[in-house]
């Protein structure tokens, strides 16, 4: 009896995703748009999406990255500091936001970075944007 009750759980633990997995960036929340400059330019980035943090609290940044590899993908990385002291455990859903008025460049994609994960998507005019 025990033998049955030991692989059940056994079971169950493995089909869950572990609470590292769930952490990260929410893949299909990200979008990035741009508004068009003098004829067919690009101007002002902005970067929106979701994070799932694993207590509430954290500080969440998106920086450039610095060199960029390569001209065509916009390379960006959200580094997230966790709270001080002791907060509860609670995965909670976050906000990301990047904006870069200067911006000028027109690549075919912003990729955003976090530790492994990473998610790239496409550069759209503000105008044609839908809203997710």
């Amino acid at each position: 009896m025990k033998r049955v009750s030991v692989g059940a759980a056994l079971i169950l633990v493995m089909s869950v995703p572990s609470f590292a997995q769930t952490v990260g960036l929410v893949q299909a929340s990200f979008s990035a748009t741009y508004t068009l400059g003098d004829g067919a330019d690009c101007k002002s980035l902005l970067v929106t999406g979701q994070f799932i943090a694993p207590t509430p609290g954290y500080q969440l940044t998106v920086k450039k990255v610095t060199p960029q590899a390569t001209p065509t993908i916009h390379e960006l990385e959200l580094v997230a500091t966790p709270p001080a002291g002791n907060v509860t455990q609670l995965l909670t859903l976050m906000p990301v936001s990047y904006s870069d008025p200067d911006f000028m460049s027109c690549p075919y994609g912003i990729s955003i970075a976090y530790g492994k994960q990473r998610v790239i998507v496409g550069l759209v005019p503000a105008s044609t944007a839908v809203e997710k």
